[in-house]
């Protein structure tokens, strides 16, 4: 037994004729297979022509070729010579079918489109329709056409059965079938030059499908997109129109309703000037229907002024909140001095809003601080200002626009206060927690001082103790 060491290991047994090998490849496969080999147990001849070549010139040299149609190497044509020289050190994947057999030579280029466990080694040597007997009803009849004198062909990613790693499979290829001429130039074999083309084929249908369900996400969330801009489209339409009837309503509301209330009170005035002996305690009577109408009076009012809020759309003008107080302050001179109250206002930012809102959310905050005073005890109200980052806003505070920074403007007094768990409740429109009796009012100035901070990208809110006085926090998103 001889054994051969470097490319791979080769055992030679001499009492057989055949030689049986146990290869390892460069790429770590090993292969066990039997193909006919000489029969006289010495090396064969060295070829010149099958020099090189790596594991399949080895191969090859090793092969019994005489158990083949073609014979022993030193018969074979120039022709042939000269093509299994240049198949065996080419670079490029390579396959020659020769001879009316179609006998298989193939170098280390092709090897690895063959896998392990399947054809290789065996298709050295073997006729093509044995070798590629999966395949053969697909390329035969373009071999044999070639044979007879057809024109070479060439197929781009064609998908062909193969045999290999022990199991039947699909895999894809480009290649060319090509004619080869012997010495008596007559057509003698079929060159296979190709490239496996399996993994590019499967990722480019991996890249369609992917881009089809693109395609298909991308059109279902434009539907959705036009479907949802048509809703808001129509719920737009619907808020216009909601706000034209509401600003109907407060013209409505100003003139016809406000007319009636009028004229209850001038009757009234005028009775109780005419006719005050005749109707003696009558005139008790009219004195409580006057206050009703001027109650209602004051309602309609309120809530006009909540309405115009809500659909009033909010310029963007610089306000200087100081010059803003200074102003409301001097509306309230009166009854800060009927009061004698003490107001200290610290020196507030600009801002960007409306004038007219900001101006009546503030009055009515500090308005509120003047009546909800406790008794005996004089009001003492103040107003200053915090930068807030947006990261220390309280999380139970929401305004209705981000801003990297937030002025908080805190309005606080010294009166008599409320409990915490209402707090929500003083912000809804009507909502009292005293009696109409000891404070008057209707309920809506704290309602339509959130709505104007909401409508300033801000919010509005609340701490207080009973007795100990509160402090509500506007905020508004800094400029």
């Amino acid at each position: 037994m001889v054994r051969f060491v470097g490319l791979g290991l080769l055992t030679f047994a001499t009492d057989s004729t055949a030689w049986r090998f146990d290869l390892q490849t460069a790429h770590g496969d090993v292969m066990d297979s039997s193909f006919p080999s000489t029969s006289s147990g010495t090396p064969p001849p060295a070829y010149p022509f099958l020099q090189g070549g790596g594991e399949m010139g080895l191969l090859t040299r090793q092969f019994d070729w005489s158990t083949t149609s073609l014979g022993e190497p030193g018969a074979w044509s120039s022709s042939l010579r000269t093509l299994v020289n240049m198949m065996l050190t080419s670079r490029f994947p390579m396959l020659i079918f020769w001879g009316p057999g179609l006998i298989t030579f193939y170098n280390d280029a092709f090897r690895p489109s063959l896998g392990n466990n399947g054809k290789h080694p065996a298709s050295l040597g073997q006729r093509g329709e044995v070798s590629w007997a999966e395949s053969w009803p697909v390329i035969g009849p373009m071999i044999h056409g070639i044979m007879a004198g057809g024109d070479a062909v060439w197929f781009e990613d064609q998908k062909l059965p193969i045999y290999r790693e022990g199991v039947m499979d699909y895999a894809y290829w480009t290649y060319s079938f090509s004619p080869l001429i012997d010495d008596t130039a007559a057509v003698n074999g079929v060159l296979v030059t190709c490239s496996e083309t399996t993994q590019a084929v499967k990722s480019r249908d991996e890249l369609a499908e992917s881009e089809q369900r693109y395609r298909t996400l991308a059109a279902d969330l434009e539907q959705q997109v036009d479907g949802r801009t048509e809703q808001l489209q129509a719920s737009v339409l619907d808020l216009q129109r909601s706000n034209e009837n509401l600003q109907q309503f407060a013209y409505v509301a100003s003139h016809d309703l406000q007319e009636p209330l009028r004229k209850i009170q001038s009757f009234g005035d005028l009775l109780k000037t005419q006719y005050a002996q005749p109707l003696g305690d009558g005139v008790k009577h009219l004195e409580r229907m006057q206050l009703a109408a001027n109650r209602m009076s004051t309602l309609i009012r309120d809530l006009l002024a909540f309405s115009r809020i809500s659909t009033r759309q909010e310029t963007h003008e610089r306000v200087s909140l100081t010059n803003l107080l200074n102003a409301v302050l001097a509306d309230l001179d009166l009854i800060i001095s009927e009061a004698g109250a003490a107001v200290e206002v610290a020196p507030l930012p600009t801002i960007r809003g409306d004038t007219s809102q900001l101006g009546q959310l503030f009055q009515n905050l500090l308005s509120n601080a003047l009546k909800f005073r406790r008794e005996g005890v004089a009001p003492v109200v103040s107003v200053r200002y915090e930068s807030v980052m947006s990261a220390n806003v309280p999380a139970s505070v929401k305004p209705t626009r981000h801003a990297a920074t937030y002025y908080r403007i805190d309005v606080a007094d010294n009166g008599i206060g409320f409990d915490e768990k209402y707090t929500q409740r003083i912000f809804q429109v009507f909502q009292r927690l005293h009696s109409r009796a000891n404070f008057p009012g209707t309920g809506i100035g704290l309602a339509i001082c959130q709505k104007v901070a909401e409508n300033h990208g801000g919010t509005l809110s609340a701490s207080s103790q009973p007795d100990r006085g509160a402090t509500f926090s506007v905020y508004l998103p800094a400029i």
